[in-house]
């Protein structure tokens, strides 16, 4: 247990064991081989104290399998924000911030030598003062203290915008801050208001919560301020499948988030590759900003026409739509609902009525791949689908058939 603490200094590690028991559960010491095996075993212990309720086992053919049970509709407050709470720090980092914090609760306003002083004074501790400045200018960038130039000298004082400034009357927006703190991006925000305002979620819970996303909001936040401020990035992007990392640099557009499974994909341009590609958050890792990006404005229009014909997050090489029609059997009179239905989830596409009880779905989208799993909920009133992507259709037809046979020798 020597070699084990419960802080962390590097919070992608923990995303990446996290993910892995909870939302692949496939923890075991020889299928995690990003690092040695006594790493694996530390990061187990780490979690356990963040997680360990809801942190289950079993054995397998491959040994001890461990994975993260959680029911996330029946939960209050998603259990990851503690993951955000693991930070490392050392004696010096927790002795300044309580002096630091009290000497300006008697003094109002210090210098950063005035400061060292106050802290050997009182307290008999003594630090340099460049230490001390620089924990002073670190707690200015968090927010917790501001500066003001008086003469030639830079003074500190504890910053106005306090929890009790934004929120006057808190019992009139309680329920508020409660629900973004589960339900808003950033939402880690909202639970750390929680936390200093004593509020608990007593009212609400989601029927499709997706909690594991939060641990991406670092990432998020990087894409949604080089996206602000017309910047271009550099990232490290993880493969889902060989675990290669490569490193990319481009302008981010856009953020994407699935209704079906909250996922969050950036959407950028490739500045090698010179294309539009969508990555993964989750498979993000390492970003930084970088200059402006001079040519952000002539790439627009055609950031737009290539959004324009995705049905969900992929992008080929050459943004060439394909025609894709289906047609489907429905009562008029008594399954208007399907027809609804259609209409309702038919993105940019059009439905159109041919004859009695016969209606046509045709779109022009840039991979028809990606909408075939949607296709086939329609399984039973299909009549007929064709379409530009053949390769897609005669895989349809196949499935369709080895189900057909599937349910025959049964």
């Amino acid at each position: 247990m020597a070699d084990f603490q419960e802080l962390i200094k590097n919070f992608n590690h923990l995303r990446v064991y996290i993910r892995a028991f909870y939302i692949y559960g496939y923890g075991t010491r020889n299928t995690i081989s990003q690092k040695s095996k006594r790493t694996y075993d530390n990061e187990k212990r780490r979690i356990a104290s963040y997680l360990g309720q809801y942190m289950k086992h079993y054995y397998g053919k491959k040994g001890k399998t461990v994975f993260l049970s959680i029911d996330s509709a029946a939960i209050p407050q998603n259990p990851f924000y503690k993951a955000y709470q693991s930070k490392s720090f050392t004696d010096n980092d927790m002795m300044l911030h309580f002096f630091i914090l009290d000497r300006l609760e008697c003094k109002k306003m210090l210098t950063a030598g005035q400061m060292t002083d106050e802290i050997s004074f009182a307290y008999g501790e003594m630090f340099d003062v460049q230490t001390v400045r620089g924990k002073l200018r670190e707690y200015e960038k968090e927010g917790i203290l501001q500066s003001r130039k008086i003469g030639k000298a830079l003074y500190y004082e504890k910053s106005k915008d306090t929890l009790e400034k934004f929120f006057p009357k808190k019992e009139a927006v309680e329920d508020c801050i409660v629900f973004a703190s589960e339900s808003m991006p950033f939402s880690v925000i909202g639970s750390y208001i929680c936390n200093g305002m004593h509020l608990k979620n007593n009212y609400f819970l989601w029927k499709h919560h997706f909690i594991a996303h939060t641990l991406d909001d670092m990432e998020l936040l990087q894409m949604v301020k080089a996206i602000e401020q017309d910047r271009g990035v550099e990232l490290v992007n993880v493969s889902r499948k060989t675990n290669k990392k490569t490193t990319l640099k481009g302008i981010p557009f856009l953020i994407l988030v699935s209704t079906q499974t909250g996922r969050r994909y950036v959407f950028l341009y490739a500045d090698k590759q010179k294309r539009f590609m969508t990555l993964r958050l989750d498979c993000i890792q390492n970003v930084t900003l970088l200059e402006k990006a001079q040519h952000k404005q002539g790439l627009q229009q055609k950031a737009a026409e290539v959004l324009q014909t995705k049905w969900g997050t992929s992008v080929k090489w050459q943004n060439i739509p394909e025609h894709f029609e289906m047609t489907i059997f429905a009562e008029d009179k008594t399954e208007q609902f399907i027809v609804e239905r259609l209409k309702r989830e038919k993105r940019f596409g059009t439905v159109k009525k041919i004859a009695k009880n016969t209606y046509c779905f045709s779109i022009d989208t840039a991979d028809t791949n990606e909408m075939m799993n949607w296709v086939k909920t329609f399984t039973g009133r299909i009549i007929d689908i064709t379409g530009k992507n053949q390769k897609m259709i005669n895989r349809f037809y196949k499935d369709m058939y080895c189900m057909a046979q599937l349910y025959e020798d049964g």
